[in-house]
């Protein structure tokens, strides 16, 4: 297959996937083209290779992601297109800007965080900072698309994923946090899985390998500590109140104002998560109504 064939391919694919999903009437906000694609994608030819000029290594990962980029819009021109790192400790802004310089395009940044077994509020504290510095040099959101932690120890797990929570709360540039792999529980284990590509639970205390024990859920199958904390965020914006849309701490008429402009398309209701007061996906008149309702109400 020649480099053009595979770039014809892999919008070929992502095209087929996605109009599959839009067929049913499922429409993705947010679609990542690669995952952890911090050394490139579809190796060989999109591996970003570190012995070659710096003009030539990223040449071939940014075609590639461009092709994913440009296919996804073709069906989904609103959804925005994340270019994910796998490490939101290391300070990633040279990453994005020499994907930039060779024309490589994003809508929003994501990254991969797993806390420090020992150190996790440090590596948080970390991760934040990172995520601010990020979103001011590129202005897009930024998304945590993977965190977990071991559930070795689920009262740790509850403390770690709550500070997470707290500390990316505090954020602008922030406008969510996905667990990795929530549905693992009770240890699986990489050498386990099975032919059709399903997993099987370890057995005899033995735990998977790299991430694979960091689930939400217990042994059980009920929801875990760690899972838990994102229950008390539910309303999908940071624990503010319904209908707070600018997170100031109280509902008036200048929450009103700023679901009017979103809905004018006069502001970003990336830069304003808790405008979406119903949890739909979307901000409009309904949102609008609960606004107004609660302000009445007080």
């Amino acid at each position: 297959m020649t480099f053009d064939e595979l770039k014809e391919a892999l919008a070929a694919h992502t095209i087929d996937v996605l109009q599959a999903l839009k067929d049913e009437g499922i429409e993705p906000k947010w679609v990542q083209v690669g995952n952890e694609t911090s050394s490139g994608m579809v190796w060989e030819d999109g591996r970003i290779d570190w012995n070659k000029p710096d003009s030539q290594r990223w040449l071939n990962y940014v075609a590639l992601s461009n092709t994913g980029y440009d296919a996804v819009k073709s069906v989904l021109p609103n959804a925005y297109v994340i270019v994910h790192h796998d490490n939101a400790v290391h300070d990633n802004e040279w990453f994005y800007q020499a994907f930039q310089r060779y024309g490589g395009k994003f809508d929003m940044i994501g990254l991969s965080h797993y806390p420090d077994w020992e150190q996790w509020c440090a590596t948080n504290t970390t991760a934040a900072a990172n995520l601010r510095k990020l979103y001011k040099a590129f202005h897009v959101p930024v998304m945590i698309v993977e965190t977990g932690y071991s559930t070795w120890d689920e009262p740790r797990a509850e403390q770690v994923m709550k500070d997470l929570f707290e500390k990316m709360t505090q954020e602008e540039g922030c406008v969510g946090i996905l667990y990795w792999e929530p549905e693992v529980y009770g240890g699986w284990d990489a050498r386990l899985l099975l032919e059709d590509g399903t997993w099987r639970p370890g057995t005899n205390g033995t735990y998977g390998l790299k991430v694979v024990n960091n689930g939400a859920f217990t042994a059980c199958g009920q929801p875990a500590p760690a899972l838990l904390v994102f229950g008390s965020f539910t309303d999908g914006h940071g624990g503010v109140p319904t209908g707070d849309a600018n997170s100031d701490g109280q509902v008036d008429i200048e929450d009103a104002n700023v679901i009017i402009n979103i809905m004018l398309g006069k502001a970003d209701s990336e830069h304003y998560p808790a405008a979406d007061a119903n949890g739909d996906g979307w901000v409009d008149v309904e949102d609008l109504n609960i606004v107004i309702n609660i302000m009445l109400e007080n």
